[in-house]
């Protein structure tokens, strides 16, 4: 990854990890396939910057802090299908 790129991604993580999370935020909220979504992407070998945890449920959701996930190639699901949720996929190029 570029020094532009690791710059812009530790800002972000930096950003994100000063947030609090309040489990009735409905930001942060997700369905069961976001979450399979950024496994799905570490299984292929993106990594994990911050975030992903998911956040004990309550009744009625599910919720996970905001994730930032790295070395996300093109081949793989989570560049290719809309994630609808706290994920950010960062693809490294030249």
């Amino acid at each position: 990854m570029a020094n532009l790129s690791r710059e812009t991604v530790r800002r972000i993580t930096d950003l994100l990890q000063s947030w609090g999370v309040e489990p009735q935020d409905e930001h942060f909220f997700l369905g069961r396939d976001i979450r399979l979504a950024v496994e799905q992407a570490l299984d292929e070998g993106a990594q994990l910057a911050c975030g992903g945890e998911v956040i004990t449920p309550v009744p009625g959701g599910t919720y996970m802090r905001p994730a930032v996930l790295t070395g996300v190639q093109p081949q793989m699901q989570m560049a290719q299908q809309e994630v609808f949720g706290p994920v950010l996929a960062v693809t490294p190029f030249d």
